[in-house]
């Protein structure tokens, strides 16, 4: 005999009416010689995505890369000037290490450096997988965050609050398991120096890795070295081609669009 009944909280706007949104389920077994018995499973309905989701809600992905992960990411799409295939297998293969060997790379607390001068490259999709896939592996806490978002985050501390992160949002930033800086570079000033110096510093000394998206390469940042110091002890970098590659989505979806109107 079994029987199952979902775990804890129940999250609002889930899809799935088994676990409510929780991922997991307790499942009650009758054990042979024992009785029963409590066991905590994988939701049976959704596999547990409903949790996932959640995660990367929390984590800040951007809403259009909840479902982006590795396998869909096409490192094919990047042609020369002759229009041909970049051969990027060797990068496509240390990437995955990330992922395959996470334990590894946290150990040692590196990341990424992924840039790119051309806007639309596939730089924040890029890290937009790594963290679903670390995270729907691992099961960890990770945050997404925006560079140019980082001073209006440090300005809403509450320093009467209770909670720490209210007092301190930075924090979380120093010390969740995984953090992705998405477009370094755009946004300057000395109140951006000091925040990113803070979670830079912390994250070394920590050993906590850290993905970095940019248009341009470290030795051009407009940062004195004290962070371009840390960036470079911290990540590999990885260097995508200038191709547009997000122009080339849109025009393959619209021509999608128009074939099931049946306009072309």
């Amino acid at each position: 005999m079994t029987s199952t009944k979902a775990i804890g909280q129940t999250y609002s706007g889930t899809t799935c009416n088994v676990c409510r949104g929780g991922g997991k389920v307790w499942e009650t077994r009758d054990v042979p010689g024992y009785g029963l018995a409590d066991f905590v499973i994988p939701c049976p309905a959704c596999g547990g995505s409903s949790l996932g989701q959640i995660r990367r809600e929390r984590a800040n992905i951007k809403s259009a890369f909840y479902h982006a992960f590795l396998h869909e990411f096409d490192w094919g799409v990047y042609l020369d000037d002759k229009q041909q295939p970049i051969d990027l297998s060797e990068m496509q293969t240390f990437v995955q290490t990330f992922v395959d060997n996470w334990s590894a790379w946290r150990d040692e607390g590196k990341g990424f450096y992924v840039w790119s001068r051309m806007r639309g490259s596939g730089k924040t999709f890029l890290t937009s997988c790594l963290c679903n896939e670390v995270m729907e592996r691992e099961r960890i806490t990770a945050k997404f965050v925006s560079a140019s978002e980082l001073v209006t985050i440090a300005k809403s501390a509450d320093k009467t609050a209770v909670d720490e992160y209210q007092r301190d949002p930075i924090s979380i930033f120093q010390r969740c398991a995984l953090l992705a800086i998405d477009d370094l570079g755009q946004a300057q000033g000395d109140w951006l120096q000091d925040i990113l110096f803070r979670i830079f510093d912390a994250r070394m000394n920590d050993r906590l890795p850290t993905l970095v998206t940019s248009n341009v390469p470290i030795s051009e940042l407009p940062f004195d070295d004290r962070i371009t110091d840390r960036l470079q002890k911290m990540r590999f970098t990885i260097k995508l081609p200038d191709c547009c590659v997000r122009s080339k989505e849109a025009f393959a979806e619209k021509k999608a669009f128009l074939q099931k109107l049946g306009v072309m």
